[in-house]
């Protein structure tokens, strides 16, 4: 069986994307107009949740951003693979939800050729560079301020003697 491959149209990429950029960005919004404290306000710990929030609304845009360009118009649906068993050709079980979206087209599907798509391993892909909190406690010389020991060298200030004009 020879197998095809249909490019995905520009149209569809740039709607993809014009839809991804206005969620990203009304769940920005929404993460800072509905939070209770500026960023240098939180604490470390409200700062670790905030970004841990972003990650997973970000994630999940960029997932679905991922599969709707990967399906090239087709019908997916998202299934665990059970059990692959070798004899007189490959044999797969997999589960589904009864409740996926499109799983009457798996039924209708029956006997007709399907493709299947290994999605991969979460741990095939980095996060990137990750914003990170800022501690509780600054170090007091952080590099923030002037540096007070610039420029005194081993000299000290004269200072005058207590029992000078005694």
């Amino acid at each position: 069986m020879s197998e095809t491959h249909e490019e995905i149209g520009e149209e569809e990429v740039f709607s993809i994307a014009s839809n991804l950029k206005g969620d990203y960005v009304t769940a920005i919004c929404d993460r800072f107009r509905h939070a209770p404290k500026t960023w240098q306000e939180m604490s470390e710990d409200d700062q670790k949740s905030f970004i841990a929030d972003l990650s997973e609304h970000a994630d999940n845009l960029i997932t679905s951003a991922i599969r709707a360009i990967a399906r090239q118009g087709r019908t997916v649906i998202e299934a665990k693979l059970d059990q692959v068993t070798i004899k007189d050709g490959i044999k797969g079980v997999v589960t589904m939800s009864q409740h996926a979206q499109d799983r009457h087209a798996l039924y209708d599907a029956q006997g007709l050729p399907v493709l299947i798509v290994v999605a991969g391993s979460r741990d095939d892909y980095s996060d990137g560079d990750m914003p990170q909190p800022e501690p509780d406690q600054r170090d007091l010389l952080d590099g923030e301020g002037e540096d007070v020991s610039e420029g005194l060298g081993d000299e000290q200030p004269d200072f005058p003697e207590e029992n000078e004009a005694a």
